[in-house]
């Protein structure tokens, strides 16, 4: 290398290596000099093989010197490129923003219109993202099963006794375990809190010993349940929810181990819950759960009847349907052995279904209506893209002949179309975040999860591709149909020219898409809204207008029955007195707020599968008239059915019909462990789960004989609003009452309300993508015929000049609108007895081709179509002949 007549051939290959251009004469001067050097180290002494790795040792630093200069120079061109393309770019946005800025008032409606039409989705995405996409926040949730006890009639879910509970969990070979919770205490308000001399209502809910481990749930502070908690003798704590924590304790973390006063009984802290676990979400939608106790696996909780929710886990590789086999073969074997405890039939099914079944359809049917919404939106915006095109041939064609290409033509507008979309996305987005965050406070609705429901990563992804989609469609309509050539660019800009015929056939095209859509939602809207008044028009078995219920057993447990019985007998007849009520009572449990069942057997029966279940209820007298629940048979409970006199209780229709087919159930008796008890009353059936679900078997005991109640309600029907009764009731009862802790009026209006509030939901929602599309496709009609009589100015001055009549223009007018909405809605109609087949599983009361529904939507787009046809049809009516003839 050093050799002085080397030395600038060297050079000399290292220079043509760096030529950008890479040329084979290179490589042959390369290859020349290299033999060149071989020789020369050859004559001077080397060896053939040495001189010819020292060549090739050249050779390949050359050659990693000519590949790095090569992608050096690639990199170099593409970066050329890349901001090329981004000047280019950037160009085609400024030429579309000042395009758009000229075109204000298209600008801001098609802004409006593609925002709400992003905003509902984004928001609707959210929701099914929320409740149904995202797993369930436990540790391996695909394992997890809901184990429910099913009724006799293999439909009613019930809970299961704590005897077969423990032995499901013992006998089962393919479940992990078996975790559980006390159903019967997640209702609202069943637990005292006392604090510096004031007690608090809350809700408590009692959980197995391992239940928060066995779902993977941490406390944030403190510890979960400790072996020592988990027995009869054994001392007792409980876990703070995060909202109690904070609100009740200041968030103190010093806490843990603070004794508290529970209905009047001390109990230890001993953990907080985290602020991302809400037990009421998932397990009780709508309830806000404040604390958890340990529900004791004895026989003192045995002799309640059937109050533990069974959830369990498969072993791996366990599939559900040997699960479900297993369960129902041990069950037959709980039933066989012990005789004397309630009926076990378990029912097993993916905790995920359970959370989710309830929901899933409609949310699947309110995704595919703001899908439908969106195509809407889509096709009016590309009409209206479309005209805007048409009147823009002539620029087009000036454009051309610039020396613009064809395929800067279709880009310019795609970009138009990106851009609106571009800007109503970041406008809509506001909307998304305003529609979650009031979604996911709405507890009115009783929707699992849907705390949830947010924009996050995952809807902001989906923003950008709706937005890619959504401008692709409202843009792809429009590129194509720009000029190929500057010659037709100009022919194609003269009004009336068959291009602009073609330009309004696709139009008309897109409007009946409009409507066909907008006529599937309002037929899909119109069964859900029907299905939900047949639905509030249920037989409810008791009158709910006047009836209002409010809290009121003491902070403390009275010492015994005969001072509960002579506290809630002072009540009412304290209540009883106090103007605008006319009638009182008092009961454990209100319509829809919760159950409890056990077997009832009747006396001499004899059951093949187990004696009926149902659910309890104790209550008072007046109980009946004061619900409005008819007396079919029989007397009312009075004060002389006292702890001293034979146990009785009433049946309703269901249950006696079960007992005893045929037959008059007074004076026939119900055997309740050792206690005979004889049925007196007979009353009518009463809706007490759901507004869908048939009635139900139901036992009612009278308060003075039965002190087995966790809680007490007192009943009123009257004729003020609850709130003006706070106060009177109240001072009613304060010298009786002591600390009673403070409680809102509930009316049975408002329970009913709840129970249909995921109909409600639905219905809501549903309706206003209906509106929104009819409105849509109203200004899309609009649209289509205004643009229709601009490019026919000239032939209705002419018609107009020969003798046609402004009734002749509006009947033709309307005529061809008319023609295009009949096309939309026979095509939607359908699409809608599709729809409606689907929708099955969600209508109550209303069959799936019921005629109103359908001829609602169809007379009301017909209206629509009309009217959207009629205005423009007018305004052509009043054109003067010579001004049109002028103007064309």
């Amino acid at each position: 290398m050093r050799d002085p007549e080397i030395r600038p051939g060297i050079r000399r290959l290292f220079r043509l290596v760096a030529r950008r251009d890479f040329r084979d004469e290179a490589d042959d001067e390369i290859r020349l000099h290299l033999q060149l050097r071989t020789d020369q180290l050859m004559h001077r002494g080397f060896s053939p093989d040495a001189a010819r790795q020292e060549a090739e040792r050249l050779f390949g630093r050359l050659n990693e010197e000519r590949t790095r200069m090569r992608n050096t120079t690639r990199r170099r061109e593409s970066r050329l490129r890349f901001r090329d393309w981004l000047e280019s770019v950037g160009q085609d946005v400024r030429y579309a923003v000042r395009t758009l800025r000229r075109d204000a008032g298209f600008t801001l409606f098609a802004l409006l219109i593609i925002s709400f039409g992003i905003g509902a989705t984004t928001t609707m995405f959210s929701l099914v993202n929320g409740v149904l996409l995202q797993p369930l926040p436990f540790h391996d949730a695909s394992r997890l099963v809901w184990i429910s006890n099913t009724g006799d009639d293999g439909i009613g879910e019930w809970q299961f006794q704590v005897g077969n509970f423990v032995d499901l969990a013992a006998r089962s070979g393919t479940l992990d375990g078996i975790e559980g919770y006390d159903a019967s205490y997640s209702s609202l308000g069943r637990t005292t809190l006392s604090i510096g001399g004031e007690s608090e209502r809350l809700t408590r809910v009692p959980v197995t010993c391992h239940f928060f481990p066995f779902l993977g749930v941490t406390p944030m502070l403190g510890r979960s349940f400790a072996p020592e908690e988990c027995v009869a003798d054994g001392p007792r704590g409980v876990l703070l929810s995060y909202d109690l924590w904070r609100r009740d304790y200041a968030s103190d973390h010093n806490v843990i181990g603070r004794k508290i006063t529970i209905n009047g009984t001390p109990v230890s802290v001993i953990g907080v819950m985290p602020e991302s676990f809400d037990f009421g979400s998932i397990f009780a939608p709508g309830t806000k759960v404040d604390m958890y106790s340990n529900f004791l696996l004895t026989d003192q909780n045995e002799g309640r009847g059937n109050t533990l929710t069974a959830i369990g886990r498969l072993k791996p590789g366990a599939s559900i349907a040997a699960g479900r086999t297993e369960a129902a073969a041990i069950g037959k074997q709980l039933g066989a052995q012990y005789p004397r405890r309630n009926a076990a039939r378990p029912k097993m099914i993916p905790f995920d279904e359970h959370i989710h079944g309830s929901v899933r359809p409609a949310l699947v049917v309110l995704a595919c209506a703001v899908f439908a919404v969106m195509l809407i939106v889509s096709a009016n915006l590309s009409s209206l893209q479309l005209a805007r095109m048409s009147a823009r041939q002539r620029e087009m064609a000036v454009r051309l002949a610039l020396g613009a290409a064809n395929g800067r033509l279709i880009r310019q507008a795609l970009t138009e179309s990106f851009v609106l979309t571009a800007g109503g996305a970041l406008l809509g987005l506001s909307f998304a975040y305003a529609g979650t965050r009031l979604l996911s406070r709405l507890a009115a609705f009783n929707i699992p999860l849907l705390d949830r429901v947010g924009v996050d990563g995952s809807a902001l992804a989906f923003v950008a591709v709706l937005t890619v989609v959504t401008g692709l469609l409202i843009g792809v309509l429009p590129a194509l149909n720009a000029p190929s050539d500057v010659r037709t660019g100009l022919r194609e800009g003269a009004r009336g020219s068959t291009r602009s015929a073609g330009h309004t056939r696709i139009r008309a095209a897109l409007v009946v898409s409009e409507i066909a859509v907008a006529c599937m939602l309002l037929v899909g809207t119109s069964l859900l809204i029907r299905s939900f008044i047949r639905l509030l028009d249920v037989e409810l078995g008791f009158r709910p207008e006047r009836v209002a219920a409010l809290r009121i057993d003491p902070a403390r447990t009275l010492p015994d029955p005969a001072a509960s019985n002579a506290y809630y007998g002072e009540v009412l007849r304290r209540v009883r007195g106090l103007p605008g009520i006319t009638q009182a009572a008092v009961a454990d449990m209100l319509p829809f707020s919760g159950d409890r069942s056990w077997s009832v057997p009747g006396e001499g029966q004899v059951y093949e599968h187990g004696a009926p279940e149902a659910f309890i209820r104790v209550v008072s007298e007046s109980y009946f008239k004061t619900m409005g629940i008819p007396m079919r048979a029989g007397r009312d409970f009075t004060d002389g059915d006292s702890p001293q006199s034979p146990p009785v209780a009433a049946v309703n229709q269901t249950l006696a019909q079960a007992l005893w087919p045929g037959r008059d159930p007074i004076g026939q008796a119900i055997i309740q462990g050792k206690t005979r008890v004889v049925v007196v009353a007979l009353v009518g059936d009463v809706r007490h789960s759901a507004l869908e679900h048939a009635f139900t078997g139901e036992l009612y005991l009278p308060i003075q004989q039965f002190n087995d109640h966790s809680q007490v309600n007192l009943i009123v029907d009257t004729d003020l609003p609850p709130s003006q009764l706070t106060s009177s009731v109240r001072n009613a009862i304060a010298p009786i009452a002591g600390e009673l802790p403070k409680t809102q009026w509930r009316t049975l209006q408002e329970l009913i309300d709840r129970v249909a509030s995921p109909r409600r939901f639905v219905v809501l929602l549903l309706s206003g993508f209906a509106i929104f599309a009819l409105v849509l496709a109203a200004l899309g009609i609009y649209a289509l015929v205004s643009y229709g009589v601009s490019q026919r100015t000239q032939e209705i001055g002419i018609r107009m000049a020969l003798g046609a009549s402004a009734k002749e223009l509006v009947s033709n007018v309307m005529g061809r609108t008319l023609q295009l909405a009949a096309i939309g809605i026979v095509l939607g109609i359908g699409g809608s007895v599709i729809l409606a087949r689907s929708l099955r599983g969600l209508l109550f009361g209303v069959t799936a081709s019921d005629p109103v529904s359908f001829l609602a939507p169809f007379l009301l787009l017909v209206v629509v179509a009309g009217a959207g046809g009629y205005f423009p049809a007018r305004r052509a009516s009043r054109i003067d002949p010579s001004t049109a003839l002028r103007e064309g």
